[in-house]
């Protein structure tokens, strides 16, 4: 099965596919949940894939949306390494 992960490491990999997996569940496209998060479908894209990182606003909208429970949205801010930080 081919995620088009930008994979780095198991982190990278663990949120492509709990992004994309809530995704579907929740029944959106990268179209529609771009538009929804009011940025461009290829940042979202990049996001979904590992290669972008979502402001923190951006971030907590994705959570929302996608209904992400409390302890998988810690671990996705965790792999985002511009967000961490504000967790330390």
């Amino acid at each position: 099965m081919s995620w088009n992960c930008h994979v780095i490491n198991d982190i990278i990999l663990t949120r492509c596919i709990m992004l994309k997996e809530y995704r579907i569940k929740e029944g959106f496209t990268q179209e529609e949940m771009a538009e929804l998060l009011n940025i461009s479908w290829r940042h979202y894209q990049r996001i979904e894939i590992g290669k972008g990182t979502p402001s923190l606003e951006t971030f907590i909208d994705i959570i929302e949306i996608l209904k992400i429970p409390n302890d998988e949205a810690i671990v996705l801010l965790k792999s985002f390494k511009r967000v961490v930080p504000i967790l330390q």
